[in-house]
């Protein structure tokens, strides 16, 4: 195995998107939201990464009944209030207990197309 098998791409989907007054994970771009986009660029790297991850935070309700998440696990950031950090501190210790075999991350936002 290549050290590209054992990198994990990290989807951060948490925010709340106060400034544009909805949730723009949700924004469609072609008829797919943002966050939908994010999730199959995620899906289409593999086997170059190992595993895809999406941390929710703000509206994870609402985002979960609209997207197609496949294959990825779906975290939930309970102190996505704290900023982005605070995802991606949720994502490594998802990462660290449970994909001890990883050697890199590839960070993702969801809200750039």
């Amino acid at each position: 195995m290549t050290a590209a098998e054992h990198v994990v791409a990290v989807v951060l989907a948490a925010g709340a998107s106060t400034r544009m007054g909805t949730a723009k994970q949700l924004l469609t771009v072609d008829g797919k939201s943002l966050l939908q986009i994010a999730v199959d660029a995620a899906a289409c790297a593999m086997p170059e990464v190992c595993q895809s991850v999406v941390v929710l935070g703000a509206n994870a309700e609402q985002i979960r009944d609209a997207v197609d998440f496949g294959q990825s696990k779906v975290l939930q950031n309970n102190d996505w209030q704290r900023g982005l950090s605070s995802s991606i501190v949720c994502a490594v210790k998802y990462i660290e207990q449970n994909l001890p075999q990883a050697s890199g991350v590839i960070l993702m936002l969801a809200d750039q197309p």
